[in-house]
């Protein structure tokens, strides 16, 4: 049944025409089996059902959609033509040690030792809606890691800092100091938390 659910259009609307009415996706079955199935589940332990009949049901399994990381010649051809770009330190960060997005937003300079050539990864940068803008851990346990840093990270990060030192000294007392090292300034030259745009 779920399976079939997956596969086919919802109801929608009774004057929606067919072809304008949304598919559901296999994820989205997943997810409410699973939801179902726990509140069944409760529901026998409570003994108000004898048996729960969403474990009947196999859930369709979404298809994984294939990585297709960059290859070095793409990787350097996208470096160099970000080479002005104020986020370039970022990229190189990204491209040369595989950080998630939150991850590199949440880098501290206090995380980086540029004699030691290392990094830690101990913190994430993530938007919550409702919440703005919060700090948390990385994704898992295995996320936390100390990481060293070709030369080419070294590099750009070194270069980081020294633009974000001119940066400071042009905002005229207004920068908002955070420890970040990707910072997005906004037009006033203060340092602001916008991302991901």
């Amino acid at each position: 049944m779920l399976a079939k659910a997956a596969a086919a259009r919802t109801a929608g609307r009774k004057d929606q025409p067919e072809d304008e009415r949304p598919n559901v996706s296999p994820r989205t079955v997943q997810q409410v089996h699973a939801v179902l199935r726990a509140m069944l589940n409760q529901a026998v332990r409570e003994e108000l059902l004898a048996r729960n009949v969403a474990r009947l049901v196999q859930a369709p399994t979404p298809d994984r959609e294939e990585i297709h990381p960059c290859t070095e010649s793409e990787a350097r051809t996208f470096l160099a033509a970000a080479k002005a770009h104020r986020l370039h330190a970022l990229f190189v960060v990204a491209l040369a040690l595989g950080l998630r997005r939150g991850e590199l937003l949440g880098l501290r300079w206090s995380d980086i030792d540029l004699n030691a050539g290392q990094l830690r990864v101990w913190q994430t940068l993530q938007r919550v809606r409702g919440d703005g803008v919060v700090f948390g851990p990385p994704k898992s346990r295995r996320s936390r890691r100390i990481l060293t840093m070709p030369a080419v990270v070294l590099q750009a990060l070194k270069r980081h800092r020294n633009l974000q030192k001119h940066e400071r000294s042009l905002a005229d007392g207004h920068w908002q100091e955070t420890g970040l090292v990707l910072l997005v300034v906004n037009s006033s030259g203060v340092a602001s938390r916008r991302w991901g745009r």
